[in-house]
Parts: structure tokens; sequence; C-alpha cells
């Protein structure tokens, strides 16, 4: 007798990467797409990044940037000149400059003629040679003007599926670069701007990238690189000798730095609350500023930022900026002094400086004080703020201020043992050994209560408080820890 249930497909036509799956369920769908859904998964939306580093900045200032155009725009219109490269020194203000340049691009209607990169070392997910091309990739093809070129990506995801991806695959990189190769000598490849901001912070693969920047400017004449960095031995060696590059050198262009810097006083010393209503200090206080600077965005931040949390006379505002040093290593000497001196909170807070320095990205105040094995009954909000200007917290999550502030509290010379009164090795064995107590006495069986094993993501309803907020960083961490 013939089954009352049967299935049946007939009538459909398969063309280029299309794929069909027939079942109870016919599932229809683009590889294109799902190629894409791969890389977005795993990737940092540089946009997101773009943002976040303006707002810990106190904002983008077109009159800090704008001297950089017009040198920024004749390389521009020179087809000859395949790289602009923005050097100098920490804390001039090169991230800046980049951020001005891509609203700049865009507000001339080069938006989607762009791809761009931030590099932060204090971030694992910001500091390696797959993750800038991958965003760089994924920035482009996700744009229908470049859409036909997504079959590149395609041949290689069919073979690999979503393991092309992986950053634990040490041939990611290069998978990904014949990918980017390919696009570009495709004769439909549209004249493109690809742009890394911090080359000096890409601490996992930094040779790839520059060796392919070499590479595609030298032999492709429709990319252009936009790359800042500091002046690093490694990054002149491979940048400096390309014949056909601008090299835009901030301790050459003082005088513009300078004028910037003061464009960026101009914005700041009247919001300073102790002097707002003083116009006559306010000029004082810029002069003063200006003079001592020496053409370092970061130390006159954190020396605005000290004069909001120091003073509240408008008689300690002078003394306060003649008692603070010139020159960043001094400032944050002066800065883990301050620290020093308050005996009571010191513990605490070396313990959160060292924690935020070791870890592999920046971590919400729950994960921080867990990790930093702060005590349950003191206000982790409170530590982070008596840390001074070493961290930043940005919506309840703690980074440091600086890639300077981080070598400086890493250095044997100066603030190691300060700030690591038990080691490198002692914070990175607490790092690992308080996740593990963790999740034995936090992670159960069916710890949301769904009762069900069918359950698909979006079903899923997250308890309030959620068990598992103070943790997702920590499982990653000990997973992270054990596959080394």
């Amino acid at each position: 007798m013939a089954s009352m249930t049967s299935n049946v497909a007939s009538g459909f036509r398969l063309e280029g990467h299309a794929r069909l799956q027939v079942g109870n369920n016919i599932n229809v769908y683009s590889a294109g797409r799902d190629c894409l859904a791969d890389l977005r998964s795993q990737c940092v939306d540089p946009s997101d990044v773009k943002n976040r580093i303006e707002f810990l900045k106190g904002g983008l200032l077109k009159a800090s940037y704008e001297w950089v155009l017009p040198e920024f725009w004749s390389w521009h219109g020179n087809s000859l000149s395949r790289l602009f490269w923005i050097r100098g020194d920490a804390g001039k203000g090169k991230t800046m400059l980049v951020c001005g340049i891509i609203d700049d691009l865009k507000a001339r209607g080069h938006g989607d003629l762009i791809a761009y990169f931030f590099c932060q070392a204090s971030d694992s997910r910001l500091q390696s040679s797959t993750m800038v091309l991958k965003s760089l990739l994924f920035s482009l093809l996700a744009r229908p003007r470049y859409g036909h070129l997504r079959k590149h990506l395609e041949v290689k995801h069919n073979s690999a599926g979503k393991q092309m991806f992986d950053d634990s695959n040490n041939t990611t990189f290069f998978g990904l670069r014949d990918v980017l190769e390919n696009m570009m000598r495709d004769n439909e490849f549209l004249p493109t701007c690809l742009i890394v901001d911090g080359l000096d912070e890409c601490e996992n693969g930094l040779g790839e990238v520059l060796h392919l920047i070499r590479n595609t400017a030298t032999t492709c004449d429709r990319i252009r690189w936009v790359v800042s960095s500091r002046n690093w031995p490694p990054i002149e060696r491979q940048l400096g000798s390309l014949n056909f590059a601008i090299t835009l050198n901030l301790e050459k262009n003082a005088e513009n730095v300078s004028q910037a810097i003061s464009h960026y006083l101009d914005h700041k010393v009247p919001q300073l609350d102790c002097i707002r209503d003083n116009t006559a200090l306010q000029r004082e206080t810029k002069s003063r500023l200006q003079e001592k600077a020496n053409g370092t965005f970061l130390w006159v931040s954190l020396v605005l930022k000290q004069l909001e949390t120091e003073c509240f006379l408008e008689s300690a505002v002078l003394p306060l900026i003649e008692d603070i040093p010139p020159g960043l290593w001094p400032i944050f000497e002066r800065m883990m002094s301050k620290l020093k001196e308050n005996r009571v909170y010191f513990e605490a807070c070396r313990g959160v400086l060292s924690t935020a320095t070791l870890t592999n990205r920046p971590l919400q105040l729950q994960e921080l004080q867990f990790l930093a094995d702060v005590n349950k009954t003191d206000n982790i909000s409170k530590v982070v703020n008596l840390c001074g200007s070493f961290l930043t917290s940005v919506d309840g999550t703690v980074s440091l201020i600086h890639q300077s502030a981080k070598d400086y509290l890493l250095d044997p010379q100066r603030a190691l043992a300060e700030a690591f009164p038990e080691g490198l090795a002692g914070v990175h064995h607490r790092t690992f050994v308080r996740p593990l107590e963790f999740m034995n006495s936090t992670l159960r069986r069916d710890i949301y209560g769904l009762r069900r094993q069918d359950c698909s993501v979006q079903e899923i309803q997250t308890p309030s408080p959620d068990p598992l907020s103070q943790g997702r960083y920590l499982y990653l961490h000990v997973l992270d820890r054990s596959s080394h």
C-alpha cells in the first residue's frame, strides 16, 4: 500500500553557487550571502571602533585635523603615488588625523570606495593581521558596488567553509590575502582606498600586513593605502624605501601640530568648570599648556583631565600646570605617585591596573572586579576612577587610556614593580584561576531554565539578572588559554 505522505521536488534550477536542501523543509539560499554572513560573524565593525575612539578622545574637532587635508588630497590626486603614511611619536594625534581623513573622504562622496581598520594592541580583536584583512574585505564586499567581486571569496569558502576565517588557523591570512589580490586583479575592481591606523599596534602578523601593503601598492594601480604608525624601525624599513610613498612626519610638521593643539585648547579650556567664567585665566591656562605640550595631544588631554578632577579653585589651576612635568612618561610617573600616596586604595588600584593591562580586551566593570579580585563590597567604578588617567570607562567598559600607558606600566625600569607586585606570571595566574573558580561555582545544567534542548538562539529569553553576564569574557578567556 502506497504511503499517504511523500516528499517531491521538481522544477528547481540551480545557478552559480546557489545550493538546495530538500526534505520536509526546503531551504534555498545564496552562497554569496552565506559566505558574507560567515565573514561578518568573524569581524569587528570598524565604524563602531572609530566612534568609540572619537568619544574617548572627546570628539573629532575639524580645526585640529583640517591642516592635513590639502596634503592628503594632493597625494590623492597623484595616481603614481599609492601610499600615504602618517608617522609620529606616541600621543601626537595620528589616529584623529586618520579619523578626519575618513570623514572628509565620505563628505566628498568617496565613502563607498574606502575601507578602514583601527589596530589596537589593548584588544585582541583589533591586533592581528587576519582581523585587519577580514574587516577590510567585509567592508568592501558588503557593498553593492563590490558585490560582483564576492565570487573570489566564494571560491575559497565553498571548499573551506567558515574555517577559512578562523584566527587559530595559521594559513587564514594568506587565504584572505589571495582573495584580496584576486579582487584587485579583476577588471571590474574599482579604484579603492584602504586605510589602516596604528600599524605599530598590530602585534600579531605585522610583517604580513607590511608585505601586503608593499606588494599591492607596487603591483596594483587601483589600490591606494593610507596608514599611520609610530616611528618604528621595522615599519620604516618596509615602507620608508618605497619611491611612490608620501610620508607625513609629524615631528617635521611641528608647527602644524602645535596649531592643531591650539585649536583643541580653544575648544576644551573654556569647558573647565573652575575657570568657566574667567576668560583671562582661560587665556593664561591655554598659553601655559601650549608651551609645555611639545606637540603631544595626549599630554594635553591628560593634563586637562587632571585639571577637571583636582582643581576646584581658580587659584589652583596655574600651580597645578606648573607642577605637571612635560612628556608622557613623566606625567605617567606623577599619576603613579599620586596613586601610591593613598595607601588605603592603592592595593585595589594596582590590582585593577594590572588586570586591565594584561587581559586581551576591554572589560566590563563586573568582569574587572572579579578578575582583579576587588572586594565585593567595594564600588568598582570608584576604584577605576581612583586609577586616575590610566583608565577610561565608557558605558561600563574599562580600557587603558592609550597604548603608551600600557608601555609605561609594563616597563621594567618604570612602573612594572609598582603595578605588578605579584609579577606578570602572578597576574596571568590570577586571571586564569579566578575564571575557573567562577565557572565551578556558577555553571550548571540548563542555567537559563529552558527545559528543552532544541531551543533556537532567537527563542532564548535572557533572565534578569543574567547569571552569565559576569562570566562571558571569563569563559572565553579560559578556553583561549587552554588552547595554547
